[in-house]
């Protein structure tokens, strides 16, 4: 008989965090438009991008120079630490790449349903 081992994965949560840059958002996004900047929230932390400053982290919805607007569940990822490291890895690839503690993007208005905290 084979002897089966039991494989336990770890399932992380990832949201796409919503913010605003710009207080006029409040009045501009029932047209349609505003200026956002969002952040991907794996297993603890969040990953921003920003021109000039390559891939970085902060500490989830807590992006500087910006209000918290949303959180949007994307579903989970199953792949552990593997994936930290992977976005590690990749940040070197941009310029400017080494891990910052700010970064800022714009991004579309957001349309799905979400939660405010």
């Amino acid at each position: 008989m084979f002897s089966s081992s039991l494989r336990t994965t770890t399932s992380s949560t990832v949201r796409l965090n919503v913010y605003d840059l710009h207080q006029a958002n409040a009045f501009v996004e029932a047209m349609g438009f505003g200026l956002y900047h969002s952040g991907v929230e794996i297993d603890g932390r969040e990953y921003v991008f920003g021109s000039g400053q390559g891939i970085g982290d902060v500490p989830p919805r807590t992006a500087p120079n910006a209000v918290f607007r949303a959180s949007i569940d994307m579903g989970s990822y199953d792949g552990g630490a593997r994936g930290a490291r992977a976005i590690d890895d990749l940040a070197a690839s941009f310029p400017n790449g080494a891990t910052t503690s700010s970064a800022r993007t714009a991004t579309t208005s957001p349309t799905r349903s979400s939660s405010r905290s």
